[in-house]
């Protein structure tokens, strides 16, 4: 289902959602009842690590060091 090996990031649950990360750098949200993919975004970058939730916005840090925040505004 998911577009890539998760590898060592753990998929984290938020307001009825899960974020979850591949190794080549996909950042996919899903609904938890349903499992039905809500957001997909392409870091173009692997991804290592777990992403981070911080009130209203969720960050992703890559391998190379880039640092990804998205949320409202």
């Amino acid at each position: 289902m998911l577009k890539g090996n998760v590898g060592e990031s753990s998929p984290v649950v938020c307001n009825d959602k899960i974020i979850v990360c591949t190794k080549t750098g996909v950042v996919s949200i899903l609904d938890c009842d349903s499992g039905k993919l809500l957001w997909e975004y392409d870091t173009g970058e692997q991804i290592v690590g777990s992403p981070a939730i911080i009130k209203d916005h969720f960050m992703i840090l890559t391998a190379k060091g880039t640092l990804f925040c998205f949320g409202k505004e």
